[in-house]
């Protein structure tokens, strides 16, 4: 969520909102799909949780 915050700050201002709402969404996917396949791909570590005894 925050690399699609930081990507809409850096974009020019918009005309109408119907566009913001649709480039949010588009943006969001996106990085949501390269998110997934960097994890699949084994270059981003996921964060285990370890169990306290």
């Amino acid at each position: 969520m925050q690399d699609v915050f930081l990507a809409f700050i850096k974009q020019p201002p918009f005309n109408c909102d119907e566009h913001i709402k649709a480039w949010i969404i588009r943006v969001t996917i996106n990085k949501s799909k390269n998110h997934l396949k960097a994890v699949k791909k084994g270059t981003i570590f996921r964060f285990i949780q370890l169990k306290t005894v």
